[in-house]
């Protein structure tokens, strides 16, 4: 039996490709989730089609610190059903709650697949350590790994980004969108459409609403996405509703239009749907006035990676 351990709907997909890799070998899946919606759901539920057996861990509670620190000493040891595992893939190496996983089971060999844009930056987030807190942690919760410990055992990363370096060597490129099925997609009769990822970026809805409203009316846009995070709705712009992450969304809209023109501020989906024939991606560069560090690092990211701005926009 082999274990493969979720975080995101997007990491669904991408184990749905390893466990096809690997047929005839026997899959547990975990998906470790902070909320469940729709969407959560409904990618529970296909990990549930390709893993022999299925478990959501709730761990909503990462939200408060002292209750998290708890959680994870309190984590039995025997809460997966087998403790003994060929082959374990994973894709969040600093993540305290897999490393306690781990801590619980004895695995023959590991492998670690993307993350998202974490695996193609430079210096990124899940590489770093807080050495003298997270030693203190992972001895009061009794975790065995760190994140150079995985890495150093690791046998091989999987990417969904071939063309970027990523920071995991040993990589083998998967094409987790080669396989595309008709559902659940707007009835518009013709041949291009524009859309919008929503992204609620300023803490102000009625700044983000205003911010939508600025965008549809500049670059004539058909159709807006909206972000599972957001609180708002904008009246007099078309919606696209769908339990599917937006990558996955798009991969079977293409099969009945010749051309998706897709519009974004900096959405990390950009550099997942970029390569898709047919997709013309469009970066909407935000001008604002006041210091937005998280913005302009977003911005000179897509200029690293080769991903060039569509157009500037002052709001």
């Amino acid at each position: 039996m082999n274990l493969i351990i979720c975080y995101t709907p997007l990491q669904v997909k991408i184990a749905e490709s390893i466990v096809k890799k690997y047929s005839g070998e026997k899959f547990l899946g975990v998906f470790l989730g902070s909320e469940k919606n729709d969407k959560i759901n409904f990618y529970f539920d296909k990990m549930s089609s390709f893993c022999e057996r299925t478990i959501y861990i709730d761990i909503s509670v990462e939200t408060n610190k002292l209750g998290y620190l708890f959680s994870l000493i309190n984590f039995p040891k025997n809460y997966l059903p087998i403790s003994f595992f060929e082959k374990v893939f994973f894709a969040n190496v600093n993540s305290l709650w897999i490393q306690k996983i781990l801590s619980n089971i004895i695995f023959e060999e590991l492998y670690t697949f993307d993350d998202g844009l974490g695996n193609v930056i430079k210096n990124p987030p899940i590489l770093v350590e807080k050495w003298l807190v997270r030693k203190i942690i992972s001895c009061v919760i009794r975790n065995s790994y760190s994140v150079k410990k995985l890495l150093e055992i690791n046998k091989k990363h999987f990417t969904i980004y071939p063309k970027y370096k990523n920071i995991i060597s040993n990589v083998e490129t998967l094409n987790i969108f080669s396989d595309r099925n008709l559902s659940d997609l707007p009835s518009v009769p013709k041949d291009e459409i524009s859309i919008l990822i929503g992204q609620p970026i300023f803490s102000d809805e009625d700044r983000n609403v205003s911010l939508i409203n600025k965008v549809f009316s500049v670059f004539n846009i058909d159709y807006y996405y909206p972000h599972p995070r957001e609180c708002y709705h904008v009246s007099n712009i078309r919606y696209i509703y769908s339990k599917m992450i937006f990558e996955d969304y798009i991969s079977e809209l293409l099969l009945y239009k010749s051309k998706i023109i897709v519009y974004t501020f900096f959405s990390s989906v950009a550099l997942n749907i970029a390569n898709f024939d047919g997709v013309e991606v469009r970066i909407i560069k935000l001008s604002v006035s006041e210091s937005c560090d998280d913005i302009n690092n977003a911005y000179r990211l897509f200029e690293e990676l080769g991903i060039d701005t569509y157009s500037e926009i002052e709001i």
